[in-house]
């Protein structure tokens, strides 16, 4: 026979367990990740994402000196309101969305596919401020990476190409983008490039 205190321990050990897998069952580990953050100051390196969705503001005023670097993972949403010394890159997966108002240094990017047989497109990404090199929907370096189906618009100053996607990696693909322009590019619109 099992001695009560030893019962009573197990019972409550089990309890934990079950209580835990709940808990993961109901908020995966990629959502416990999330961010919603804002800055409103300066920050002199990068600022990164997490590998779950995250919603991030730059507000008017505000700097981030080096990139704003959101390909850990995740549907991710940047606001830049303010200053990025060089770069946006939306996150890994689809649905991203890059909305800037103020002053990126080199380039934007709705998602950076780098990984083999990725796929990252359906982003919106759009510009009413300046891009100091070139803007894409999609950057698919991996192989037979996929990134199409994107939404590109400008009202601000592009000053290189505007991309809707870009296809570096062996077979990558990236088609059926959308790009609207009603202000100042200088460089080449392209709607997917190469193939």
């Amino acid at each position: 026979m099992i001695p009560t205190e030893w019962l009573s321990r197990y019972s409550i050990g089990r309890l934990c367990c079950l209580f835990l897998f709940l808990y993961f069952a109901l908020f995966p580990v990629d959502t416990l990740l999330a961010a919603d953050a804002t800055n409103s100051g300066t920050i002199n390196g990068n600022w990164k994402g997490t590998a779950g969705d995250d919603n991030y503001t730059n507000e008017t005023g505000a700097t981030v000196k080096k990139s704003i670097d959101m390909t850990q993972g995740g549907t991710d949403t940047v606001i830049n309101k303010g200053t990025v010394g060089k770069h946006i890159t939306g996150g890994s997966s689809s649905g991203n969305t890059v909305d800037n108002s103020g002053n990126v240094g080199l380039n934007m990017t709705g998602s950076y596919n780098k990984k083999n047989d990725s796929s990252g497109g359906s982003n919106t990404v759009k510009n009413s401020g300046t891009v100091g090199d070139n803007f894409y929907g999609s950057y698919n370096e991996g192989r037979r990476s996929r990134g199409g189906s994107n939404t590109v618009s400008n009202s601000g100053k592009a000053k290189a190409s505007i991309i809707g996607s870009y296809n570096e990696g062996r077979k990558s693909n990236g088609g059926l983008n959308m790009i609207s322009n009603d202000r100042t590019v200088n460089g080449d619109m392209v709607g997917s490039e190469p193939g």
